[in-house]
C-alpha cells in the first residue's frame, strides 16, 4: 500500500513536514525533560516543595512557561501532520487535534495547581505565628496531591496523544512499520504507568518510562534524517 501523504504537496514540501515533525518531536521530548528534571520537577515534587516553591520564582516561572510552550509544540505537531496527510485520513486528523486540545486543558489544570502551590507556598514563607505556619503546611500536602493527580492526569492525556500520533502514521505508512509498532507498545506502557499510579494500585516504574524516550527520540531521529515516504 502506497504511502497516505498528501499528493497535492509536492515531494519535496512533504519530506520538509516530515522532516519539521520530527525535529518538534525532539525539541519536545528535550525540554520535557529538562523540564521535569531540572525545573519545575524539582520544586513540585521535592520534600520541603513549602520552602521552595515561593523562594524561586523565576525558577517557578520558567517551568511553567516551558509546560506552556510544550502544549504549542502539540499544536503544531497536530496542525503540520494534518497539512502532511492525504484528505481521507482528515477524520483522524481531526480526533487527534482534538485530543490535543483537550490536552492542552489538562495542562492549564496542572498550572493552575502549581500556582496554587505556590501562593501558600509564599505566605508559608513569609508567617512567623508557628501554629499559621502548621496550618499552612497541612494545607500544602493537600494541595500537592490535587497537584499529583492533575499531573498524572495531564500524563495520560500525553501518552493518549502519543499513541494516536503513532497510530496515524501507522496507519499512514509514512514510514516503515517498526518504527511505529515500538512507538505504540512505548504509549502503552507510559499509559499503563500512570493509570495505575493515579488509581493507586502501585507507585509506578521508571523503566516503563524508557520506552517511551527511547521512541520519540528515534523516530525524531528518523524523520529528522530520513523523513517520510513521499506520494508522487
Amino acid at each position: 500500500m502506497a504511502a497516505a501523504a498528501a499528493a497535492s504537496l509536492s515531494t519535496s514540501t512533504q519530506k520538509t513536514l516530515g522532516r519539521w515533525l520530527g525535529a518538534l518531536l525532539l525539541l519536545r521530548m528535550g525540554i520535557g525533560i529538562y523540564n521535569n528534571f531540572f525545573v519545575l520537577g524539582p520544586l513540585t515534587f521535592s520534600k520541603n516543595f513549602m520552602d521552595r516553591l515561593g523562594a524561586y520564582p523565576e525558577q517557578l516561572n520558567l517551568g511553567i512557561g516551558i509546560t506552556a510552550l510544550n502544549a504549542a509544540l502539540n499544536l503544531l505537531m497536530a496542525l503540520l501532520l494534518m497539512r502532511l496527510l492525504h484528505p481521507r485520513f482528515r477524520l483522524w486528523c481531526g480526533l487527534y487535534l482534538a485530543l490535543v486540545l483537550a490536552h492542552g486543558v489538562f495542562i492549564w489544570l496542572d498550572i493552575s495547581a502549581i500556582q496554587e502551590m505556590a501562593k501558600l507556598s509564599g505566605q508559608y514563607i513569609s508567617n512567623t505565628d508557628g501554629v499559621t505556619r502548621a496550618q499552612d503546611y497541612a494545607q500544602g500536602l493537600l494541595l500537592q496531591l490535587n497537584r499529583e493527580r492533575t499531573h498524572f492526569i495531564d500524563l495520560i492525556g500525553g501518552f493518549l496523544v502519543m499513541l494516536l500520533f503513532f497510530w496515524i502514521f501507522l496507519k499512514a505508512r509514512l514510514t516503515p512499520g517498526f518504527v511505529f509498532y515500538f512507538g505504540l507498545f512505548a504509549a502503552a506502557c507510559g499509559l499503563f504507568n500512570f493509570i495505575v499510579q493515579l488509581l493507586g494500585v502501585f507507585e509506578g516504574s521508571n523503566l516503563l518510562m524508557l520506552p517511551a524516550a527511547l521512541s520519540q527520540l528515534f523516530t525524531g531521529f528518523w524523520l529528522l534524517i530520513k523523513s517520510v515516504k513521499t506520494t508522487p
